[in-house]
């Protein structure tokens, strides 16, 4: 079973490029190999800059046996009376080059028809090859390609050389007015080439070790992406300036880390060193300048402060390390003294100054300024503050953090593209330079998180603060500008905000934000832009609270909540994520405890709510419930039930004690039970009959205060 190694070469690729290839090319292959009939036993594919390399091991000599069944004509029109082939039955027979005893009959759902089992065609697996490869090309996507050529042919970047090897014999194909062939280029300086590869085959095979250690030795290519990793990393630890190990800390540099992995085939490490003077930056300024378009790694010492080092990586020849070092330490001075200056002429400049320059910074069309944001932000801050019972001083601290949050953008540090991603960060460098509270500092710096899915969030109660309000703004704003985001194009990350908007207010331990309800706040937030706008006339508005909530469905169902359980909870009104969260936990552990309990006990508390829609439906009138009218002892005991429970029930879910209310309310079950056996609520005395739909109603208000039992799947789930 021969092996087969496919390169495809081309000119430089991005960084993000050759990780997509390569995880693209692996999976492809795997499936196209499988569905053509020469599955792999294994596939492997390895990207670098100048090429992306398929390894598949263990291909077939010939596609493997296929067998199906082909029907043909009905067995009344295949033979005749006497049991011989007619015409249409002996037509079939050729149609497959079969003998007569090759042939069945099979039943199906329009009868006895005439089968055959019929063998697919074997082709060699190279012949195979020869259509494949071409194809998995063509499959491999990039947001970004490039035409070289006349013709439809794009990729990335121009491909130079393909290398197809099946067994160490060339697989004859042609692409991009490129025929495959057996030679590869390896390291642009220290190994171009070319290099024959059918060396590498073993009577057929390929070890990948050998192949890796050719490559690496041979062309100067480390064709893993981790190979390159460790080499990093272990050439970094190694260095030594002034006799100090040096520590890079990848776990602020790991997206650095990845770029650079992605841009070198053979990485090589250097050392460099910077003015002492600039560790007067803030750590951040430092690391963002050297982490930026340089990709340098900063070295901090025993105390995790950075020291005047840095660590780089480069992609030439060994003897050009003094070179490329004196080339980073000009280049990192020049960046670290814009940074300087910016960072002195910054701190010259009071806070509300820099503030007041947002008024002429759009933020975006139709929605007024920067400036207007932060108004808007404010007044929004002393409302969140009432909302949540804030003390005087946290009003204050937030109101006050909200009106300067957004200055930094106006700084000459944020301004800066380079230093654009520390917007907020310096904010609250600023802030705490200028003698702001430590307190607004904090929620100055804190209140963009989370920044994506996985980042944390503010550490302080004002931070989350300022952040909820911060996205309830944005998000307001560009849905009533009639800017909400498509399948394909989000440019204000309103699906990120959405998202982090539900994190802040379901991951709320302390219960900072209980009181905060989602359709309260969304409109308060769209009145701040001063739209002319009505709940109930504007569609808009629900499509806003319907984008926000989809996020939170999202987040629900990824923690392994049923559907029908969330679609039942978020029917409650007033929507207040971290109590719709204790719902749900209450209403699981009720389901995952005993499944035909569960079941009964959707379908009792369903019953109410059923037949007050069935009255509804015949255009029945029903007030307030009367106990002077009740004439069944079933009737009394489930009225006295309701009586006694509701207060408590209600107590209850006002205290988050959602476990004990699911408790109260599921012990009314027995009387829910007994009251729908023996009493008929839709009975013909007219009076009976509606004060016992108003008795429904009562019970059903009780309910679905709780959630929406009609939503629960009940027994129809286990038929």
């Amino acid at each position: 079973m021969p092996d087969l190694l496919f390169e495809i070469g081309c000119e430089e690729l991005p960084p993000a490029a050759v990780s997509s290839l390569a995880e693209q090319l692996e999976t492809n292959a795997s499936k196209v190999f499988a569905d053509s009939r020469v599955p792999a036993s294994r596939v492997i594919a390895y990207g670098t800059p100048r090429r992306v390399v398929l390894l598949a091991f263990g291909l077939p000599a010939k596609q493997v046996r296929k067998t199906t069944t082909e029907t043909g004509p009905s067995a009344s029109a295949a033979y005749d009376a006497d049991g011989n082939l007619t015409k249409a039955g002996e037509g079939f027979r050729k149609k497959w080059g079969l003998k007569t005893g090759d042939l069945k009959t099979v039943e199906t759902e329009k009868g006895l028809y005439l089968a055959a089992e019929v063998e697919a065609e074997r082709r060699k697996t190279a012949d195979v090859l020869t259509g494949l490869l071409p194809r998995l090309i063509e499959s491999l996507d990039y947001p970004r390609t490039m035409r070289w050529l006349a013709g439809p042919t794009v990729f990335p970047r121009p491909i130079r050389w393909l290398v197809a090897l099946l067994g160490g014999r060339v697989v004859g194909f042609e692409y991009a007015k490129l025929k495959a062939g057996k030679k590869s280029f390896g390291h642009r300086v220290t190994g171009y080439g070319p290099h024959d590869l059918p060396a590498l085959f073993d009577g057929g095979k390929l070890h990948l070790a050998d192949v890796k250690r050719f490559y690496k030795k041979e062309m100067s290519v480390v064709l893993d992406p981790a190979d390159r990793r460790k080499m990093i990393l272990s050439g970094a630890t190694r260095l030594k300036l002034d006799g100090k190990p040096q520590v890079v800390d990848d776990y602020r540099t790991e997206y650095a880390l990845d770029a650079v992995v992605n841009s070198v085939e053979y990485p090589r490490v250097v050392a460099g060193v910077f003015y002492e003077r600039y560790l007067e930056l803030p750590a951040v300024v430092l690391e963002a300048a050297m982490l930026g378009y340089l990709k340098l790694f900063p070295v901090h010492g025993a105390t995790d402060r950075p020291i005047a080092e840095f660590v780089g990586v480069h992609n030439g020849a060994p003897k050009a390390a003094r070179n490329v070092r004196a080339g980073l330490e000009r280049v990192l001075a020049a960046r670290l003294a814009d940074a300087s200056f910016f960072w002195d002429i910054d701190r010259k400049t009071p806070l509300d100054e820099m503030a007041g320059r947002l008024d002429s910074v759009l933020f975006a069309e139709g929605l007024g300024t920067l400036g207007d944001k932060a108004e808007r932000l404010a007044a929004l801050a002393g409302e969140l503050g009432e909302w949540c019972d804030f003390d005087a001083e946290e009003r204050a601290d937030l109101v006050r953090a909200a009106e300067i949050c957004k200055a930094d953008l106006a700084s000459e540090m944020v301004r800066e593209k380079e230093f654009a991603h520390l917007q907020g960060v310096m904010g609250g460098l600023y802030a705490g330079a200028a003698d702001e509270p430590t307190e607004v500092a904090a929620v100055v710096r804190e209140h963009y998180r989370p920044v994506g899915a996985e980042d944390s969030l503010p550490d302080t109660k004002l931070g989350r603060a300022l952040s909820i309000l911060n996205r309830a703004d944005t998000l307001a704003g560009c849905f009533g500008a009639d800017m909400a985001p498509t399948a394909s194009k989000d440019p204000f990350g309103l699906r990120r905000g959405a998202i982090g908007l539900c994190r802040l207010l379901l991951e709320d331990d302390e219960g900072w934000f209980a009181a905060v309800e989602l359709e309260r706040l969304l409109w308060r937030a769209v009145e701040g832009y001063g739209f002319d706008a009505k709940p109930d006339e504007e569609p808009w508005l629900d499509d806003l609270v319907r984008y926000v909530l989809a996020r939170l469905r999202r987040i629900f169902s990824d923690a392994g909540y049923p559907a029908d359980v969330i679609n039942a909870v978020l029917e409650v009104r007033p929507l207040r994520p971290r109590d719709l969260a204790g719902r749900l936990d209450a209403l699981a552990e009720l389901r995952a405890k005993d499944r035909a309990d569960y079941i009964d006990f959707v379908i009792a508390f369903k019953r109410p709510i059923n037949i007050l829609r069935q009255g509804r439906e015949r255009n029945l009138e029903w007030t307030d419930f009367d106990p002077e009218l009740i004439e069944q002892p079933e009737e009394r005991a489930l009225y006295e039930t309701y009586a006694t429970g509701r207060d408590s029930v209600v107590e209850l879910i006002a205290d988050g004690e959602h476990r004990d209310a699911l408790d109260e309310i599921a012990a009314m079950r027995p009387a829910v039970d007994a009251f729908f056996d023996e009493v008929l609520v839709m009975c013909d005395d007219a009076v009976l009959r509606s004060n016992r739909l108003a008795l429904m109603q009562d019970m059903a208000d009780l309910f679905l205060s709780f959630a929406d039992f009609t939503k629960l799947r009940g027994e129809e789930e286990y038929e």
